[in-house]
C-alpha cells in the first residue's frame, strides 16, 4: 500500500527528493513534507546524488545509540521539534501518522532543537516527559540537536552540502 499522505491538506506540486531507491520524501517549500514509497526511483534536483541518510546516527532522547541504518529500507520522516512553539501541537499529528503508518514501515523521528526562538530550552529528560505526558509520543526522538547553528548535526551539514542552505529548516517542525 501507498504511504502517500497529505499533511494539513497541502496539495501543491512538491519538489521531490529521494533518499534511497524506492523511497521518496516530497518536500514542500512551506515546510510540510510527505514520505512515501514508490516503484519508480525519482531523483531530486541532482543526478549525482550522494547523500545517504541511513548512514547517519543520533543518540536517542534517553541517551541510547540510534543509528538510522536500523531502519534501512524504510521511509523516514525527520522533524525538527520544539516543546514551546506555536506548532508544538503537531506532536499529536506526528503521533497519529506514526500510529497509522508504522505497520507499513514509516518511521517518524523527532529531533528536538532550541535554535528557533529558544523554544525547546529543557534538557532531554524534560523534553521526553513533556512529549510523553502531553502528547503520548511513542515515536523515536533524538537528543536535542543543532540543525543550523555553529555545530549542526552531520545530517544537516550533508543536507546543506547536497542541496544548499535552501533545504535547511528556518523554524521548528520542518519535515524531511
Amino acid at each position: 500500500g501507498s504511504l502517500f499522505r497529505c499533511i494539513h491538506g497541502v496539495s501543491a506540486m512538491p519538489d521531490s527528493y529521494w533518499f534511497r531507491p524506492g523511497i521518496v520524501i516530497y518536500y514542500y517549500r512551506s515546510g510540510y513534507a510527505v514520505a512515501g514509497m514508490t516503484r519508480r526511483v525519482w531523483h531530486g534536483p541532482r543526478e549525482d546524488y550522494h547523500m545517504r541518510v541511513h548512514e547517519c546516527a543520533f543518540r536517542s532522547i534517553t541517551g541510547a545509540s540510534m543509528p538510522l541504518d536500523r531502519w534501512k529500507g524504510q521511509p523516514l520522516l525527520l522533524v525538527n521539534t520544539a516543546s514551546e512553539c506555536g506548532y508544538t501541537p503537531q506532536y499529536a499529528k506526528l503521533q497519529a501518522l506514526w500510529d497509522e503508518y508504522r505497520p507499513s514501515g514509516l518511521v517518524v523521528i523527532g529531533i528536538p532543537c532550541n535554535e528557533f526562538g529558544a523554544q525547546d530550552p529543557g534538557d532531554e529528560a524534560a523534553i521526553h516527559a513533556f512529549c510523553s505526558d502531553r502528547f503520548k509520543v511513542t515515536f523515536p526522538m533524538t537528543e536535542k540537536q543543532s540543525v543550523v547553528g555553529d555545530r549542526p548535526h552531520p545530517l544537516f551539514i550533508a543536507l546543506r552540502e547536497e542541496y544548499t542552505n535552501d533545504i535547511l529548516p528556518r523554524w521548528n517542525f520542518y519535515k524531511y
